[in-house]
């Protein structure tokens, strides 16, 4: 065996550590922000299911509101229709 067959086989050894060294580096690299992209995932979909629970609350409060104020504007033009009769009564039984 002379000494370039053994620089060879050194230099093959040497490229292979190298390069799966590398895809390793590459995996983990990968495996790493695929871990942190699931994270992030879970947080915004946590968030999201909180936004959609705020925002059904407050259109639950908002229609309950209108509801309410609709209730009352039609108690108010109640009073005042009576109000109109009760004052045409009195002009009607007041004429000279």
């Amino acid at each position: 065996m002379d000494i370039s067959n053994i620089q060879i086989g050194f230099t093959s050894i040497i490229s292979l550590f190298s390069a799966l060294t590398t895809g390793l580096s590459v995996f983990f690299a990968l495996k790493t922000k695929i871990s942190i992209l699931e994270n992030d995932n879970k947080i915004l979909k946590k968030e999201d299911e909180t936004l959609h629970q705020r925002i059904s609350t407050l259109k639950e409060d908002t229609t309950s509101k209108s509801d309410r104020l609709l209730n009352q504007i039609q108690s108010f033009k109640d009073d005042l229709h009576r109000m109109e009769l009760k004052i045409l009564k009195a002009i009607t039984e007041h004429k000279p």
